[in-house]
């Protein structure tokens, strides 16, 4: 099958029945027939989302089960403007507005996007490979974008992403248990198995929460060297557990713990949609020699404290975050390429990454001038193990380099928000946060390499520290069920440490440095014919400079540079409209021109980024239009139907733009149907219905032109069964 570029036509029979986009905010309520208004908190305060002078999307955990929205990573298909990438299942790569981490070689590095579950930061981790988390029991999803460095911190720098899990209550006992079961065409069959409990351990003041899941979710690539099919199948497990304790008017206490592990039996490469198969490519490539297993796990331990002071709210967030990495990728393939004659080569990598963090903050309650004050602190460690083995018989060569390394960053911020009404109509917003750290990195060589050029017991390693200031000001209208705004801020993301370094000491500079985003937008949000339309639109401009990206020096050794400037404009677009009392239909649409600003070269006088060059993983068009229409079959049983396109023009996976990975454009289908009844429910759905073939992502290791893609997921069916009590 071809990449479309176009609406193929079953889509465009889709849309004749159903013209409309990403279920943005869209919910039909049991009584008024309304649009759902979602309350957030992106200004660590709530308030409604269409009062928020940002650019925000938000959306309820109602509402994502509707549009079959299970992860932050399905996400993308609804939120204009942001992108989330996953190269194999359980990890991605977060782009907002076109900001994104360019260097996937640092490990003394942060997210460029904010990334929360609940008060707890997931951006520390590594900023390509950050945890998709399942949003199973979810009361809303917040996604801000630009710049939120003010009151989210250092990884914020885009945007940041927000998921706000539903909280234990006091007043009723029940919960819901769901079997599902999918079949992925060409490929495997998988089931999946949740479970919710909430029990009121003392009535009005006490209660617990847990929720419980397990997936065995279907692979569908072909290994044929190895003779194992369906290769890429995940086993997933899920536990949290939440207490909620509000023994009085003022204070409310709450505490979760929740573990998550995400275990791939390979990895989602493939050299054509549903196999891996290098041979195929050439007589050039050797076959594999074995699997490539991916396993990750997070816990996320959190307590927080909202107390209601006279004067305003105290609130104390304490979060600890650990979470283990393991990866082994076979890379045999290659080994004809490179000397001449097949042998065995691997690299074993295993990672750990753990933080404390604790915020204070105080929030205001007066209706004229609303501020938030805070203090915030992180310890974060972070540490692994690279093993790298090159065996070629023919050559009688064996060489193995072992490489630990640990990294450890103490950051502190002071930051501040005030929201001042000028009049009943006009509103300055102005805030700053005040960040800076201080970072220890060490790398010590554990065995001696010949073509590492390594020494056994050889540590090498550097301290730094640096500081930022991120202001941000603001200025809105507010008018019946109208608001307009412009807003400009600061984001940041700090610098680090290389520690191949020690390696060319005179081509490899030692520490990179922080980059910086300047971000200015206007916007426009209204509610109106009867609260039946939703319009939220803005437009924006960000210049992003001194941009970290990932550089090769001669031999093996990778590093990051700063390099250059680049700016985006763009614009988003998110309609809703309720046009009866049972159709919701929406849409959504981002357009974004992006540019590097210069042309730099790497140490061996090669072409990294060359100027006027797009960002990448960033569509200059992305389109997604929806439908959800349900009705009443008899008094006490409810039918559904719901459907999404989603369209998505080319993309480029480096910053060289290097067409050899390239992705297409490309659209995707989801629908869903489901019966409701007083206690139970079932739904038949289908993603990706017209079975389009397209990649997300694409790599190839230099200078070797075998290409290793990471296709959309074929055609899956899914059937979901749901009693509830």
């Amino acid at each position: 099958m071809s990449y479309a570029s176009s609406p193929a036509p079953g889509t465009l029979l889709l849309l004749a029945i159903a013209t409309s986009p990403a279920i943005a905010q869209t919910a039909v309520t049991e009584r008024d027939d309304i649009i759902e208004e979602i309350v957030v908190t992106a200004q660590k305060r709530e308030n409604l989302a269409r009062k928020v002078p940002i650019s925000l999307f938000a959306e309820s955990g109602h509402n994502l089960r509707q549009a079959g929205i299970d992860s932050v990573g399905a996400l993308a298909d609804i939120a204009a403007g942001v992108e989330l990438v996953n190269e194999h299942t359980g990890r991605m790569q977060i782009v907002v507005r076109g900001v994104t981490n360019l260097s996937d070689v640092a490990l003394d590095s942060t997210a460029a996007v904010g990334y929360y579950v609940d008060e707890s930061p997931l951006s520390s981790f590594m900023p390509n490979q950050l945890i998709d988390m399942g949003l199973w029991d979810v009361e809303r999803v917040e996604i801000l974008r630009g710049p939120q460095g003010t009151l989210f911190g250092e990884g914020s720098m885009g945007g940041t992403i927000r998921v706000i899990m539903r909280k234990p209550d006091p007043l009723d006992f029940g919960g819901e248990v769901v079997g599902s079961w999918e079949s992925v065409t060409d490929g495997d069959t998988g089931y999946g198995i949740k479970a919710t409990l909430n029990a009121p351990l003392i009535n009005d003041e006490l209660a617990l929460r847990i929720n419980l899941s397990t997936a065995d979710r279907p692979g569908y690539i072909d290994i044929p060297d190895l003779g194992i099919e369906d290769a890429n199948d995940v086993d997933h497990r899920g536990a949290r557990l939440a207490l909620g304790w509000t023994p009085n008017d003022r204070t409310d206490l709450q505490l979760s713990y929740m573990d998550q592990s995400t275990d791939l039996e390979s990895n989602s490469w493939a050299t054509s949609r549903g196999a891996f198969d290098p041979r195929s490519e050439g007589p050039l490539w050797a076959p594999p020699l074995r699997l490539s297993p991916q396993d990750n796990r997070a816990r996320l331990y959190n307590l927080t404290l909202n107390y209601d002071l006279d004067l305003g709210t105290f609130v104390s967030v304490t979060s600890y975050i650990d979470s283990e990495q393991y990866s082994l990728d076979d890379f045999s393939q290659l080994t004809t390429a490179q000397f001449g004659t097949p042998g065995s080569f691997a690299q074993e990598l295993d990672r750990t990454a753990d933080s404390l963090i604790q915020e204070f903050r105080l929030s205001s309650n007066n209706d004229t001038l609303t501020w938030t004050a805070g203090a915030f602190f992180k310890r974060h460690q972070r540490g692994g193990g690279l093993v790298v083995e090159v065996d070629i018989p023919d050559m009688g060569l064996l060489d193995i380099a072992k490489v630990r390394y640990d990294i450890e960053v103490n950051s502190y911020a002071l930051f501040g928000e005030v929201d001042y009404k000028l009049s009943d109509r006009w509103a300055l917003q102005a805030g700053g946060r005040y960040y800076a750290d201080d970072r220890t990195t060490t790398r010590t060589a554990l065995t001696s390499s010949i073509i590492f050029g390594t020494v056994a017991g050889t540590t090498f390693g550097d301290s730094a520290s640096a500081d930022d200031f991120a202001p941000s000001i603001g200025l809105s209208w507010t008018g019946d069920q109208k608001l307009f705004y412009a807003r400009a801020a600061k984001g940041f993301r700090a610098g680090g440490i290389n520690l191949s370094s020690v390696f060319v000491p005179n081509v490899i500079p030692l520490q990179f440095e922080a980059e910086e985003l300047w971000a200015y937008e206007t916007g426009f949000k209204s509610r109106m014919s009867d609260d039946r339309l939703q319009l939220h639109a803005s437009v924006y401009f960000n210049r992003w400079r001194s941009i970290q990206v990932g550089q090769r020096a001669t031999g093996l050794y990778f590093y990051t540079s700063n390099a250059g400037e680049a700016g985006a404009l763009g614009t988003e677009i998110e309609f809703t409209v309720q046009a009866t009392d049972n159709l919701v239909l929406g849409a959504s649409l981002a357009l974004i021109d992006t540019e590097m600003k210069e042309t730099i070269l790497d140490s061996l006088g090669r072409v990294v980024v060359e100027k006027g060059n797009s960002i990448p993983l960033t569509p200059k068009t992305k389109l997604s239009l929806s439908a959800y229409y349900s009705w009443l079959v008899t008094s006490k049983l409810n039918a559904t139907a719901f459907a999404r396109w989603a369209y998505r023009s080319e993309t480029h996976t480096n910053v060289l733009n290097a067409p050899i990975v390239a992705n297409d454009s490309y659209d995707v289908v989801f629908v869903r149907f489901g019966i409701e009844g007083e206690s139970w429910a079932a739904y038949l759905s289908a993603n990706n219905l017209f079975d389009e073939e397209a990649t997300v992502f694409r790599q190839t290791v230099e200078p070797f032109p075998l290409v290793s893609s990471t296709y959309v997921q074929p055609r899956t069916v899914q059937l979901e069964l749901q009693w509830d009590f």
